[in-house]
């Protein structure tokens, strides 16, 4: 699962508000809207049509992955990088991710490091 900023340019003379969602694949679980703070949850998983959007992976300052875990089998951790940045450790299907750079990048990254030695611990 992954905490998701809609930054779609729309080309329309009004302000068209992008929202940020939980993303499971293609559908959305919950969502926070545009220009508030509270996070909306879905009754069922709505699948997003993603042709022409776009969007990007951002970190989960509302607290959506550790509200829906329980929903979708998924655990977090919440971990501050080198320079202060908070980044999401994600463990789910036995797979670790990251929403750092590094991870994007590399696939791997020491917050993941730093999370699952403190787990086997």
């Amino acid at each position: 699962m992954k905490v998701m900023r809609e930054v779609t340019d729309w080309a329309v003379d009004y302000r068209q508000p992008n929202h940020v969602y939980l993303m499971k694949g293609d559908r959305a679980l919950a969502y926070v809207p545009w220009g508030k703070g509270k996070v909306m949850r879905l009754r069922s998983p709505l699948r997003l049509d993603l042709r022409g959007r776009r969007f990007a992976e951002v970190p989960d300052q509302w607290g959506m992955l550790e509200q829906h875990q329980d929903d979708v089998g998924i655990r977090t951790w919440q971990v501050q990088g080198s320079r202060g940045d908070n980044y999401t450790v994600s463990l789910e299907d036995n797979r670790w991710t990251c929403t750092c750079p590094g991870h994007g990048f590399r696939g791997r990254c020491r917050h993941v490091d730093e999370v699952r030695t403190k787990e086997a611990a």
